[in-house]
């Protein structure tokens, strides 16, 4: 059962997936690649240089007519990136935080091929990311990002990533989503300046909006 949520629809990038392997359909993998341009987005938006310098590389999807009863429905992404020096912390290697901001990014292609695949949205605003840092990736370390489906029920959704340079895995990450129905979300961002909600300061408040500025609302 094929499902792309209707916030989405209009929104998904035209995409190439010529150069990605896998055995997922070429509708699911350009689903998935699309949703993840979508989210890196603009360039004024915060480190989309480096989610534009990311590939996806393979998309599979597994067990989708629960033949197999030992094993649930299940998907897999990768993605390649070399770390460049903007990536890196003062020591040229891979800085902590930019680490996460891939996970971020990349963990989530895993669920949106599975719930493409299944009639659900698997898309959802972080709740929590536990990572481990098991071994610096220097400078010009061209890394392979392996991202997996680990659960999708109800509104939460959770997936795991590895980070590895090689056969060294580098940094592993378990993130943890809640979806969050598009009648509860109030995006700022992805649409015109002249339509794109302006809050106003509160009383006794010198505060002003930036003109940019996203307004996120969503009640979990």
């Amino acid at each position: 059962m094929v499902h792309i949520p209707q916030h989405y629809s209009d929104k998904i990038p035209e995409v190439d997936i010529s150069n990605t392997k896998g055995n997922a359909s070429d509708e699911t993998k350009r689903f998935c690649w699309g949703m993840f341009k979508y989210f890196v987005n603009a360039p004024h938006w915060f480190s989309s240089r480096i989610g534009h310098s990311i590939q996806l590389v393979e998309v599979n999807v597994w067990n989708l007519d629960g033949k197999d009863e030992d094993r649930p429905a299940s998907a897999e992404t990768v993605f390649e990136v070399e770390v460049t020096e903007d990536m890196c912390n003062l020591f040229g290697i891979l800085h902590g935080a930019c680490a996460a901001y891939l996970i971020d990014h990349c963990s989530v292609s895993s669920l949106v091929a599975l719930g493409y695949n299944t009639g659900k949205d698997g898309t959802g605003l972080s709740q929590s990311m536990n990572i481990i840092w098991n071994e610096a990736a220097p400078l010009g370390t061209k890394l392979r990002i392996v991202n997996s489906s680990m659960i999708i029920r109800g509104r939460v959704r959770t997936c795991r990533t590895e980070l590895w340079n090689g056969n060294r895995l580098c940094v592993t990450g378990v993130h943890s989503l809640v979806n969050a129905p598009d009648k509860m979300q109030k995006p700022g961002c992805n649409v015109e300046e002249s339509k794109r909600p302006v809050a106003g300061p509160s009383q006794g408040s010198s505060y002003s909006p930036l003109p940019r500025e996203t307004i996120f609302a969503a009640k979990l």
